[in-house]
């Protein structure tokens, strides 16, 4: 980290910071009150003559950046387990687009179930399993095929136009029965973040059952499960 930051690098701050909270916090690992406050921090890196803040800031990146490393208001530690938010964003960053996509699929597949005006809802499923009919009906494009605005030629125009020339292998003839909805390429990636984080999030619950994880780790998944 202090490779990062030339500022950083000047004091080796991260590697300080790293190191006092390692020697003040290690002692009281099991006690009531855990970790060294972030005032006894600084004052265990600085020496005179150089900038406290740039401990302080050193401080705050390990916080992000770390593992490991513990903050309870204004107390550091470290534990031999993963911190929780540090560990679901490792998950979450490993999660395969597939996957991602897939959860997506069978949301929205749940929410077809649900067709409000339409005589039916077909979310993510082939042209050949859309009947032909003249009934109002809504497709949800898959999305993998993400529509970009003013884009006559996106993903989701070109699976619309394909589900509304075809039924599988026939001609499609009610054509103008047929409505289409399908994500903006602007937002999908957000989506995907989102689905992503849950995916995280629900594995660390399982975790959190099945090995009986620490409390605040146990905590912080059940809070963040929606």
């Amino acid at each position: 980290m202090d490779q990062e930051n030339p500022a950083l690098m000047r004091y080796s701050a991260s590697r300080r910071v790293a190191r006092t909270i390692f020697i003040g916090s290690a002692p009281k690992l099991e006690a009531a009150t855990k970790g060294i406050d972030d005032s006894r921090i600084k004052l265990g890196c600085a020496q005179p003559g150089e900038t406290v803040a740039t401990f302080g800031d050193a401080l705050r990146r390990l916080t992000d950046q770390t593992t490991y490393l513990y903050q309870d208001a204004r107390r550091y530690w470290y534990s031999t387990q993963p911190v929780v938010t540090r560990l679901a964003q490792d998950r979450a960053a490993q999660q395969p687009d597939d996957d991602v996509l897939e959860e997506i699929r069978r949301r929205l597949k749940a929410e077809a179930r649900t067709r409000g005006d339409f005589a039916r809802v077909y979310a993510c499923i082939p042209h050949g399993e859309i009947a032909d009919e003249d009934e109002t009906r809504l497709v949800i494009v898959d999305p993998a095929e993400p529509h970009t605005s003013k884009n006559q030629d996106s993903a989701a125009i070109r699976a619309a136009a394909e589900c509304l020339n075809n039924r599988g292998t026939s001609p499609r003839l009610m054509r103008n029965t047929l409505v289409f909805m399908a994500a903006d390429r602007a937002r999908i990636e957000d989506l995907k973040k989102a689905v992503r984080d849950y995916i995280a999030w629900k594995s660390i619950e399982r975790d959190s059952e099945s090995r009986r994880a620490r409390p605040e780790s146990a905590f912080c998944a059940a809070i963040a499960i929606p």
